[in-house]
């Protein structure tokens, strides 16, 4: 807004081909653009930030909430210095959470965040997050599917052992942020390696009560991308066969620019 600047969520940079995007929560991109500006923050720096304007913004409503945005070529090249695009060998489509696995869950709480709406500025720090796989012990999570979704525990206490009254942050801002498989099942009897860590999801729910974040898995992503700019089918096929659907039955995808 003219007046008014704060955070509205967390987004991860991906490049497929030529094509650069920034993906995120739905909810997070929902505002009146009439009204409103969206601009990206530069992590770690005072320099102002990145206006997104004129960018498609394409949106899976519920129950997928995943949005992709397509970058112009100004917003890229601003990016660049700041922030790294992944790679689609960097994500992974096929993730099976299991006991053993480990991930890590980044984004920015709002809590973490200082505005200051003389400098129109935003100062922000990360919260990376590793956990396991939520394991339905205390109880059943609404509405969810696995084939959809990827559940995390995410304990806001007891996380250091030694300082019980370590407490972490609501988890708030962080929608939208990228649910990163840092070992898989069974990848014990090697040494880990930073190869081996890949974007599985991207974040949308905390449900406090059972203490659980959960996001929607990279490939709903894909396909939208791939719904909507059909001529990246052939980049996604070299990385994933036929795990990228090019069709997303029953879910009308919305399109708006920025």
């Amino acid at each position: 807004h003219d007046q008014m600047i704060g955070p509205r969520g967390t987004g991860v940079l991906v490049r497929i081909a030529d094509a650069h995007f920034l993906l995120t929560a739905t909810h997070v991109v929902d505002v009146d653009l009439e009204q409103h500006s969206l601009a990206l923050g530069r992590y770690r720096t005072a320099a102002p930030p990145i206006p997104m304007r004129s960018n498609y913004i394409y949106t899976l409503p519920d129950p997928y909430d995943v949005t992709a945005i397509h970058l112009r070529e100004e917003a890229v090249a601003d990016l660049h210095g700041h922030y790294d695009f992944l790679s689609l060998n960097q994500l992974a489509t096929d993730d099976r959470p299991r006991q053993g696995s480990w991930y890590v869950v980044l984004g920015f709480p709002e809590s973490w965040t200082q505005i200051d709406v003389s400098e129109m500025s935003i100062a922000t720090d990360p919260l990376a997050y590793g956990t396991g796989p939520y394991r339905h012990h205390r109880g059943e999570l609404p509405d969810f599917d696995p084939k959809r979704e990827i559940a995390l525990e995410f304990e806001r206490e007891g996380n250091v052992g030694d300082l019980p009254d370590v407490q972490l942050p609501t988890p708030h801002g962080i929608s939208g942020g990228g649910m990163w498989r840092i070992r898989a099942q069974g990848a014990n009897e090697r040494p880990w390696n930073a190869d081996d860590v890949r974007l599985v999801a991207i974040e949308h729910t905390w449900n406090p009560g059972l203490r659980v974040l959960r996001g929607t898995r990279i490939g709903f992503a894909l396909r939208l991308i791939r719904h909507v700019m059909p001529e990246l089918g052939a980049a996604m096929d070299l990385h994933y066969a036929s795990a990228v659907e090019p069709a997303i039955i029953g879910s009308p995808v919305r399109i708006r620019r920025s």
